[in-house]
């Protein structure tokens, strides 16, 4: 599932929470966007990104500029 479908799917919410959901992925469309790019350059980014992205101490020491 893509943004894309996610966000056609969102396109009538029903509940706030709903709305909630479709204006952050709205707001985030650029960055989901720039990581399916980085995705597409193949395995040896994937394996990176993987790493990155659900090793909680990689992921603080990157984002806090360690």
């Amino acid at each position: 599932l893509d943004l894309m479908t996610s966000t056609a799917y969102l396109c009538m919410p029903d509940t706030s929470a709903e709305r909630d959901l479709q204006k952050v992925l709205q707001q985030l469309e650029p960055q989901i966007t720039f990581l399916e790019e980085l995705t597409k350059m193949g395995g040896a980014m994937r394996t990176v990104l993987t790493k990155i992205l659900t090793n909680q101490q990689t992921y603080k020491e990157l984002s806090m500029g360690n």
